[in-house]
């Protein structure tokens, strides 16, 4: 277990904190005219007409979200409904009751194996020793977080995050180089998260579609101004960069690399240990814009589905993939396509009856009683298991 605090605990932790400080003036001159495009198109958006799709079968509410067209709402809508079904033949012309979460078939792409860890280590020992990285060495011995003790001593941690996806314990160590000074330069950290699908949900919800990438090994990492984060099996590696330079920048990768090769995986074609990411199409995606929740609130950007789901319910385990209707991912316009699991099939029903209903009532009232959203018709209502609604945001 982590000791408390001392005063050479105290000093380092002082040291990261100011290292950290001084990283933010650099990330936000790099990354201000991306969050002000962002902003500019936020503005734009406001008001515009667009679509949402929703549909129910099984335990599953799919569909899609801010759609611009009707056509191109029906179109993914169906290619969903299409890989629901052939990933379960066994239920197709029959309604379930009570079928129990199952895993969403077996993975189809580098961003979510189908995997088993066949060699279960600690993370203290997925990190570098001193040396491992020719001219890197060890600042002092490596720190431990064990269960709910993760970043207890750490400000602005934020351990939440990890929580909502299993985490178990997690390793740490900086690393310095004398040629550069002999000051802490690097911070690994190894993050147990349980399974495959804790540790590729996690990495899901933190890179970010426009981040650079970088193979390290077989994996894919993201690659920011000031981080390297990848998943391999059940761990997530996140290594944080104090200063920016380019021997700091390439011994970050090779750490990766090495921390990579050290982790034994065997990936099982009849297996699935990442779920529900198989069933969205890959067609038009935006390459690694996949984001997994398996036992989290919906966030806001995914408005205004977060404001019908039920409030009070257990939380849905839910994928999200970002789609471009340019074909060559840049020029169009940004929609979602997404996938709900519930518990089973009777609660989603119920989840379902109650965000039909609401849906049916802003149609006729023009917005719904609970979120601000501005319901111009309700485009077709297919069946007892889907509607298509236009609607833009109050102003």
């Amino acid at each position: 277990m982590v000791s408390g605090l001392n005063r050479s605990n105290v000093t380092s932790l002082t040291e990261r904190l100011i290292r950290r400080l001084q990283c933010v003036k650099s990330v936000w001159e790099n990354r201000c005219p991306y969050i002000c495009l962002c902003l500019v198109l936020l503005v734009a958006c406001q008001g515009k007409d667009q679509y949402l799709s929703i549909a129910q079968r099984e335990q599953y509410l799919y569909g899609t979200l801010c759609a611009k067209s009707v056509s191109r709402s029906k179109d993914l809508s169906l290619q969903i409904q299409q890989r629901l079904v052939s990933f379960h033949p066994e239920s197709k012309g029959k309604v379930g009751t009570n079928k129990q979460r199952q895993m969403g078939g077996r993975s189809e792409s580098r961003d979510s194996h189908s995997a088993i860890v066949t060699d279960v280590v600690t993370p203290v020992d997925l990190l570098p020793a001193t040396n491992a990285v020719f001219g890197w060495e060890r600042t002092q011995e490596p720190g431990v977080y064990i269960g709910d003790k993760l970043y207890y001593d750490v400000p602005f941690g934020n351990p939440k995050q990890y929580f909502r996806y299993g985490f178990q314990r997690q390793a740490h160590v900086e690393l310095q180089s004398p040629k550069l000074g002999s000051r802490p330069l690097i911070l690994v950290e190894v993050f147990d998260m349980g399974s495959p699908e804790n540790a590729y949900g996690i990495f899901s919800s933190i890179r970010l579609p426009q981040d650079k990438r970088r193979m390290i090994g077989s994996q894919m990492a993201a690659v920011m101004d000031d981080q390297l984060l990848f998943w391999k099996g059940r761990y997530l590696i996140d290594i944080e960069m104090y200063e920016f330079a380019t021997a700091i920048r390439e011994a970050t990768f090779t750490v990766a690399q090495e921390i990579e090769k050290k982790i034994k995986v065997n990936y099982n074609a009849n297996s699935s240990e990442v779920p529900l990411v198989p069933l969205l199409p890959k067609e038009n995606q935006v390459l690694y814009s996949t984001h997994l929740g398996l036992n989290a609130k919906l966030p806001q950007r995914y408005w205004p589905l977060t404001d019908l789901l039920v409030a009070g319910e257990q939380p849905p385990r839910f994928v999200f993939r970002t789609y471009n209707s340019s074909r060559s991912g840049s020029g169009g316009t940004d929609y979602y396509g997404f996938i709900l699991e519930y518990r089973d099939t009777d609660t989603a029903q119920q989840v379902w009856q109650i965000i039909r209903q609401s849906l049916k009532d802003s149609a006729l009232t023009g917005q719904t009683s609970t979120s601000p959203i501005r319901v111009k018709n309700t485009v077709k209502l297919y069946d007892q298991n889907q509607v298509i609604i236009k609607y833009q945001k109050n102003l």
